[in-house]
């Protein structure tokens, strides 16, 4: 590893052969340090930055010995279907951009169907955030205003700016065979993670009422960056029943992250 960071990431990700094979190669730890530092060279100075998805899904469970969960009838809340172990109450979708310049997030309703696929061309838009020229900007749909209170699920720019720590920081890390994510087979890395050093990954500013339930799953593909992250959380906030939320971000290095202007436009902007 050491030989591999003193070439400079640049410099190894243009070695020939079965790169993947020789991240793998790594210990998880050693993965998870060349994904950091990948991190580190992307958003720094001259970096190409990165875009990325969120898909967070909220699950409700019965706690051992406690009392079950009534589960609405979605045609009329005022009738109940019965009583359930667990209920999905919901999703939401996230997809932004990351570059040395700025910072920017929009959110969508998520999937009804715990089942169903993402959709990220076509659920409601509902929230945006903007970090551009030092300035935060919000869009609540009906145009951009500067604030200190931004929206945000799985990478608000806080985390961003910790997610290296976090990989670094990353304790007991195991390989965890292979997957694959863009259609690409990648590495599997699981290790178990600190909330303070991903404080958004449930939401921003959740890191008090959020606690990491099991290890986090790295996937880092052969060039050694990071491509996804998946994470499972429970928010503390319900007592009666357990109030699971799991996590899954994908990250991509091979489009072109663009910031958006802060155009007063009547719902949340896409880049262009």
């Amino acid at each position: 590893m050491v030989l591999v960071l003193s070439l400079g990431v640049r410099a190894y990700q243009q070695r020939t052969g079965d790169d993947l094979l020789v991240v793998g190669a790594l210990t998880p730890d050693a993965q998870l340090d060349l994904a950091a530092t990948n991190i580190d060279e992307a958003v720094g100075a001259g970096g190409a930055g990165f875009t990325f998805t969120v898909v967070s899904r909220s699950i409700l469970a019965a706690k051992a010995g406690g009392p079950l969960i009534e589960v609405p009838d979605p045609s009329d809340r005022n009738k109940s279907l019965g009583f359930a172990e667990t209920y999905y109450l919901g999703a939401s979708l996230g997809e932004g951009s990351v570059t040395p310049d700025g910072y920017w997030l929009q959110m969508r309703r998520g999937p009804d169907d715990p089942d169903a696929p993402p959709d990220f061309a076509n659920s409601p838009i509902t929230l945006a955030a903007l970090v551009t020229e030092g300035v935060t900007w919000r869009n609540d749909g009906n145009g951009w205003y500067e604030t200190n209170q931004p929206p945000g699920i799985g990478l608000d720019p806080r985390t961003i700016a910790l997610l290296p720590t976090f990989l670094r920081d990353a304790s007991d890390a195991k390989a965890d065979g292979t997957r694959l994510v863009n259609g690409v087979t990648v590495l599997g890395v699981e290790a178990i993670g600190e909330m303070a050093k991903a404080p958004g990954l449930h939401a921003i500013d959740a890191e008090s009422f959020s606690v990491l339930v099991a290890p986090i799953e790295f996937s880092v593909d052969a060039t050694g960056r990071l491509v996804e992250l998946h994470a499972v959380l429970r928010n503390t906030h319900i007592t009666t029943y357990d109030l699971y939320v799991d996590v899954v971000i994908t990250l991509r290095y091979d489009t072109s992250p663009a910031i958006p202007q802060p155009l007063s436009t009547a719902a949340p902007a896409a880049p262009g």
